[in-house]
């Protein structure tokens, strides 16, 4: 079979149709595919941005968890703390101080002759939050019940401390012996300005409530 052969007129419209073709990938390439891999390019440079900022923001939200944390555990501490800074009554610290430390004494069957105000110390280079508010006990016991004193006046409360201990024999009674010391409790320099969320949470507390009159 013979070879075709293709017209001057043929080739021409061979050669414009392959021109044409050339033309429409190269605009294919240039102006949709070039700009989808240039997109995808930019997508994936945006999505690296974005889980960097979410490994971010999930790093500064687990550290705002953990502080948050410490911090509740932190004022649950000194809540507790707290609990052993008496508060005044009725004004002044000696009267709730006087039935802690007979009650004490009673427990031990120590008799207590007075309990007076000693003084108020300031706690100079500390801090100006708290004072230090001593009594001075006076009365009659032996050795062994005055360490027992000593002992339930602590379990009372782990902040206060003892000084200043005077003891005396008593003619005629070589048990028992005249003793005198002094107590001395951790106390709020102004029990208006305790932290914040002390103040909060004695708010919170139900007032207490009378027994009925008989």
């Amino acid at each position: 079979m013979a070879p075709m052969t293709l017209t001057k007129q043929q080739i021409q419209l061979w050669a414009i149709g392959a021109i044409g073709a050339a033309i429409a990938c190269f605009v294919i390439i240039q102006f949709v595919v070039v700009p989808m891999v240039n997109s995808l390019k930019d997508n994936r440079k945006n999505t690296l941005a974005l889980r960097e900022q979410l490994d971010k923001a999930r790093d500064v939200i687990g550290t705002g968890v953990g502080l948050q944390r410490d911090l509740s555990r932190i004022r649950a501490d000194i809540g507790v703390l707290a609990t052993n800074i008496p508060l005044p009554v009725l004004g002044n610290y000696l009267l709730g101080r006087e039935q802690q430390i007979r009650s004490c004494c009673a427990e031990v069957n120590m008799k207590v002759a007075s309990v007076t105000e000693y003084d108020v110390l300031a706690v100079s280079g500390w801090n100006s939050l708290f004072k230090i508010y001593r009594v001075r006990v006076v009365g009659q016991t032996g050795i062994n019940n005055l360490a027992r004193c000593f002992h339930a006046i602590q379990k009372r409360n782990p902040l206060m401390s003892v000084t200043a201990i005077n003891i005396t024999p008593q003619d005629g009674a070589p048990d028992i012996q005249n003793v005198s010391f002094v107590v001395s409790w951790l106390i709020w320099a102004d029990p208006d300005k305790r932290p914040a969320f002390l103040l909060e949470s004695a708010k919170k507390m139900p007032a207490p409530t009378t027994a009925p009159k008989r």
